[in-house]
């Protein structure tokens, strides 16, 4: 065990809030989880590989394995890919009681890459299970920050329901942040 994460003995403790000390402060992430298809050749009909992604769940993913005491708190698919999305979060340590489930399809990144090797994103969002975010009615117990992030800040349904969060935290022990990340954990 690492001096950085003194608490954790078993990361998929962790999951539980029942197993946080109350004193830990807890990091929600909240955002967009999604499948991110990646081509694995040249070509316009290159084979995609599916790779776990968003930004803010390789946020929690991150610190999940890094021992801090984190949740999610989105909205993910009962499909193939969102219980794939789910198990990682749990492997990693991330507490998922504020995941709201639904029966839409995950979302999809479909990469393309350039003659550089550089990644261009077309989303396929239209009905799917995290758009239909909504703002829950409370938060880990806890929780002194709530990292909100990316592209579910901006398209709607999902983003007046985070913006709500957002206002309903704002003063209360929490310090709201803005993430931008990129790239699979």
């Amino acid at each position: 065990m690492s001096p950085v994460e003194p608490w954790v003995t078993d990361k998929r403790a962790v999951c539980s809030p029942s197993h946080r000390r109350e004193e830990q402060p807890v990091i929600v992430v909240a955002g967009e989880a999604l499948i991110d298809l990646v081509p694995q050749g040249s070509g316009a009909l290159a084979a995609l590989q599916p790779a776990l992604g968003g930004g803010p769940y390789n946020t929690a993913v991150a610190l999940g394995r890094l021992g801090s005491p984190t949740a999610f708190c989105s909205r993910i698919s009962y499909d193939a890919f969102g219980e794939a999305l789910l198990d990682r979060l749990r492997d990693s340590g991330v507490d998922v009681t504020a995941v709201q489930r639904g029966p839409e399809p995950t979302t999809l990144a479909v990469a393309t890459l350039d003659g550089n090797g550089s990644a261009a994103y077309s989303f396929h969002v239209e009905g799917t299970a995290d758009r239909l975010f909504t703002a829950p009615a409370g938060l880990p117990a806890g929780t002194r920050a709530v990292s909100f992030g990316t592209c579910s800040l901006v398209l709607e349904p999902g983003a007046s329901a985070y913006e709500e969060l957002m206002r309903t935290r704002r003063g209360r022990a929490c310090s709201p942040r803005w993430t931008r990340t990129s790239g699979p954990v």
